[in-house]
């Protein structure tokens, strides 16, 4: 099954409610839509462009035990930091980060190209 990307740049509150992804607008009163849900298990990696996003701790718990992996941007909305499950031994998780090296260079080129055409 084709995992989901989601790529957030606008202020969100987020959080889990049934295994869920829970996307709340953090508008004002006439930007206010209804909330969307997204499966956990349908998610591949997440982006978090916005320095107003938050999230919940449960979320990100819920997140790394679907192997999700989840990129945080700067104030230049550039990738800075990235956020791995490491399950189990040490060992495993170097494997894991290993894993992700040609997702997070993937990603790079695919956010370098955009910013160069918008």
């Amino acid at each position: 099954m084709i995992k989901r990307t989601l790529f957030f740049s606008k202020p969100y509150y987020l959080s889990l409610k049934y295994s869920q992804l829970v996307i709340r607008s953090k508008g004002n009163g006439e930007d206010q839509s209804e909330d969307v849900s997204i499966p956990v298990e349908d998610i591949g990696y997440m982006v978090l462009e916005h320095p107003q996003i938050s999230f919940s701790i449960k979320l990100l718990e819920q997140l790394c035990s679907n192997n999700v992996a989840v990129v945080f941007c700067d104030s230049k909305h550039m990738p800075s930091s990235m956020l791995l499950p490491l399950d189990g031994h040490h060992i495993q998780g170097v494997a894991n980060s290993v894993r992700f090296v040609p997702l997070i260079s993937e990603y790079l080129c695919q956010a370098f190209r955009f910013k160069m055409c918008h």
